[in-house]
């Protein structure tokens, strides 16, 4: 029955307690910090992206075409 007891002490915990808790997750604190890393205002260079993806498939097509 230890499980039970285990159960009726998180009642317990208040909802400040709980909150701090919470607050010092480290997977929870990392994943705020991973959300405000995201305001990133590099611009993409779309037309250099194109012009990769563009090699790789002519890349992938002579690979392919070797194995024929």
């Amino acid at each position: 029955m230890a499980a039970v007891s285990g159960i009726d002490d998180l009642g317990l915990l208040s909802k400040a307690e709980i909150l701090e808790s919470l607050g010092k997750d480290p997977l929870l604190v990392n994943e705020k910090e991973s959300k405000s890393d995201n305001k990133d205002d590099t611009p993409v260079d779309f037309e250099g992206i194109l012009k990769r993806e563009s090699s790789l498939n002519q890349e992938l097509h002579d690979l392919a075409s070797l194995r024929s």
